[in-house]
């Protein structure tokens, strides 16, 4: 059966991941240290990014949550610091609006919006992601460009587990035969695919460094660059 489906993860697959995370992290600090410096006197950015991570472990409930695990984070620095309900609810959400504007200024790989541009045509294509960007939230042309945006968060799980390609094929009444994930991480995106039946398409960028696939897991297909992925026999057919 041909594809009709097309999944994209977005955080270094479609943009370099980092530079929009570091930038929305020292931005968001730097916030906390204009409006309650008593905060960030004390907490730097990497002991704030600790305390999240310690977070994850003792919530395992939220970790598929990046979103929940930062307002609960931010809710317990109000707590500790003292902050009366009115600043507590108002730093919570400043801040967090905050990082999330800036996690979502990302800088697209140049092959994105002209390979994209062309599936569009033929393919429906949806953005699956275990972290918090939203393609809705960006300023760039990726919004016209996916027909749906769908999450961890919103799926109650993380890739690898494959709740989130499952929902995705419900959505569009679509067999697993009719789809393929293209993504960045051996673990998380080929091995979450394959769970679901789906077809994977693995892209190592220039530059990205990943642990080896085991035996058990293979990518249906290798590319470095999106241009690659328009010569691929599973795409041409189409």
């Amino acid at each position: 059966m041909s594809l009709q489906l097309l999944s994209f993860d977005l955080d270094d697959t479609l943009w370099p991941c980092w530079p929009a995370i570091r930038q929305a992290e020292k931005q968001s600090w730097r916030f906390i240290q204009r409006y309650f410096p008593q905060i960030t006197d004390r907490y730097s950015i990497k002991q704030m990014q600790q305390q999240r991570e310690q977070l994850k472990h003792k919530f395992p409930q939220l970790a598929h949550d990046i979103s929940a695990i930062r307002r609960l984070h931010l809710r317990q620095l109000a707590q500790k610091f003292k902050l009366n309900k009115t600043q507590a609810r108002w730093f919570e959400q400043q801040v967090f609006d905050v990082y999330y504007a800036y996690r979502n200024r990302v800088t697209l790989y140049d092959d994105v919006i002209p390979v994209l541009g062309k599936l569009k045509k033929v393919f429906t294509l949806v953005a699956l992601s275990n972290g918090n960007a939203n393609i809705y939230c960006m300023n760039n042309e990726l919004k016209h460009l996916f027909d749906y945006n769908w999450s961890a968060a919103q799926a109650g799980a993380q890739k690898p587990d494959s709740q989130m390609f499952v929902d995705i094929l419900r959505y569009f009444d679509l067999p697993a035969s009719q789809a393929c994930h293209i993504g960045d991480d051996p673990v998380h995106d080929v091995q979450g695919a394959k769970q679901a039946g789906i077809a994977t398409v693995w892209i190592i960028r220039e530059g990205q460094q990943h642990t080896v696939l085991p035996d058990s897991v293979k990518a249906d297909y290798r590319i470095e660059n999106l241009y690659q992925l328009l010569t691929l026999p599973v795409i041409r057919r189409n």
